[in-house]
């Protein structure tokens, strides 16, 4: 435009810069919209032939594999099915669209970065391995931490599931106190 340009151009050239915009943050709606539904709906498809595949299986046991009073045993192991598939489509269904989507707009930017300016980009490459390495270690750290949760939460759940299957054995003993105490224990 110049600086002998009129309001009314630069009013213009601004409504066309808006319009621009406005048509391509509705793009990226639709865009993440699909790319959303398209993840989910794998996750679930795969969530269901998980489920379908792990019935038929336990249909083939024979019936003392699920006996309630047989602590880890068939119901216990029929019992995670649903919380192992629900991982199973969170990991297809999220995490993979997350990865594919934030490793795509990373290499985008990077070469607009390196075509546009490129000793900035050089810059910023040359920090790339701390600022990995800083991700590195706090997903490292996330799991730990995380594992040690689902080991505390096993731990009580066996003591809750023992307790509410011999629930007339523990009010006889009058053993609510140390079951509570020992459910206790297993989550600190």
């Amino acid at each position: 435009l110049g600086p002998a340009a009129t309001p009314a151009a630069l009013q213009a050239a601004a409504r066309r810069v808006a319009a621009l915009f406005l048509a391509l943050a509705a793009g990226a709606g639709v865009a993440s919209y699909v790319e959303v539904a398209a993840f989910a709906a794998g996750g679930a498809r795969l969530a269901r032939r998980l489920r379908l595949a792990y019935l038929r299986s336990a249909l083939r046991q024979e019936a003392a594999f699920f006996e309630a009073g047989v602590v880890g045993g068939g119901a216990a192991l029929l019992a995670d099915l649903d919380a192992d598939a629900r991982a199973v489509q969170g990991t297809v269904g999220d995490k993979l669209g997350s990865t594919l989507h934030h490793a795509s707009t990373f290499a985008a930017g990077m070469a607009i970065a390196l075509w546009k300016g490129w000793d900035m980009a050089l810059v910023m490459v040359a920090v790339l391995p701390a600022v990995g390495g800083a991700a590195g270690g706090i997903a490292v750290a996330q799991a730990r931490v995380d594992a040690r949760g689902r080991a505390a939460y096993r731990a009580a759940g066996t003591v809750a599931g023992e307790a509410l299957t011999h629930v007339r054995t523990v009010l006889a003993f009058n053993a609510g106190p140390a079951v509570a105490a020992s459910y206790d224990a297993a989550l600190a």
